[in-house]
């Protein structure tokens, strides 16, 4: 009997961590290849858990004036790496992100 109190007693501060690490900042950044989902299943994910989405390459285009297609085409893949590196460092400050 006395086992038992002591399986429960473990089994309720297992949850009590749980719940603490929940409240945990949550940073989640989706990788893959291009067209392969990333925005569609971030944004559904994101949703899902409550927490804000960010589309990286959203973001490039807007700080750029540029699709991500004429950013390759004019400037070439190593400038859009360059500015995906920059945008994404940007997310270091925020607290809970799917990005």
């Amino acid at each position: 009997m006395t086992k038992n109190k002591h399986e429960k007693r473990y089994a309720l501060q297992d949850l009590e961590n749980k719940k603490k690490l929940v409240s945990l900042p949550v940073k989640i950044f989706v990788i893959g290849f291009m067209g392969s989902g990333k925005s569609h299943w971030g944004r559904i994910w994101a949703k899902e858990i409550d927490i804000p989405f960010f589309d990286l390459d959203t973001r490039i285009e807007k700080a750029s004036r540029m699709t991500i297609t004429r950013i390759f085409e004019k400037k070439g893949e190593e400038k859009f790496r360059e500015l995906e590196r920059y945008h994404l460092r940007k997310f270091e400050t925020k607290k809970n992100n799917l990005s």
